[in-house]
């Protein structure tokens, strides 16, 4: 079974039973437990930034025949195979809008020419990104001979844009820039932070997943836990709290209670 639905259950069994303090903590801990094996502690970069997602362009299939997601290689060219059939049985003047939307959006060096998107000189590829000077697959960065897609990043692409599937910490259009809050679930985003290009613990932190509680910014340290001044909450108290909304201090009460919903809310999104 998915270590995922082993969670589930226990959050349901947690939310639909009345426990003792006691046996409440004891679940809680095993649930706590399991959560490395239940969640991904990393968020790779998947998407573009309007949330479409990113397409490996080593799934893409040559022929619009085989294509299953739209696309395809088509003569060596990434092709949108709706608009590239269209284009190829009745040329009209909406071919000239999708050899501009082709250059925009499915190429890196690519120009409309004569009426026809094609790679700039010097550049070649499915997506005009590999630079004839270097060996294959590989472009040009910086004068430098490079992969594409920068830290061990996937070229991809969705019909807004060609980039790279990253993975965590990086981000960017071709993973190139440091990102430490894809280091950990949303909700602990600010366990990281960027020093000197590296990702190392924010304040207040320690551990190989800079999870261990050691100090608190605005509150008392208490047990392994920060007991928030009013006004902040977080891990470390060091988030200003909405104001004219109430918010936790984070009391072992109100942390335990709302652990299973905060979990639910992350397993099931």
């Amino acid at each position: 079974m998915p270590w995922k639905f082993v969670c589930l259950i226990f959050l349901f069994d947690m939310s639909m039973s009345v426990y003792s303090l006691r046996v409440m903590w004891s679940r809680t801990l095993l649930l706590l437990l399991f959560a490395p094996l239940c969640l991904a502690q990393k968020k790779n970069k998947e998407t573009d930034d309007e949330y479409n997602k990113l397409i490996p362009l080593n799934e893409v299939p040559i022929g619009c025949k085989a294509a299953t997601n739209g696309y395809a290689i088509v003569d060596g060219g990434l092709e949108k195979c709706e608009e590239f059939t269209k284009e190829a049985s009745d040329e009209t003047e909406e071919d000239n809008k999708y050899e501009h939307f082709k250059c925009k959006h499915l190429r890196v060096h690519g120009e409309v020419k004569d009426g026809k998107c094609v790679c700039k000189p010097n550049w070649q590829g499915p997506t005009c990104n590999e630079y004839r000077g270097c060996p294959e697959g590989k472009t040009l960065f910086n004068r430098v001979c490079a992969d594409q897609c920068r830290h061990g990043g996937t070229i991809a692409f969705t019909q807004k844009n060609v980039e790279c599937i990253c993975q965590a910490p990086w981000d960017g259009r071709f993973c190139d820039r440091l990102a430490c809050w894809r280091m950990a679930p949303k909700e602990h985003e600010r366990r990281w932070k960027n020093a000197n290009n590296t990702c190392v613990c924010a304040k207040g932190l320690k551990g190989e997943e800079c999870d261990e509680v050691v100090g608190c910014e605005h509150g008392e340290f208490n047990g392994g836990y920060c007991q928030c001044a009013e006004g902040y909450k977080g891990e470390t108290c060091a988030l200003k709290c909405t104001p004219g909304v109430s918010c936790s201090s984070n009391r072992p009460a109100i942390v335990l209670g709302a652990l299973t919903l905060v979990l639910a809310m992350i397993f099931l999104r």
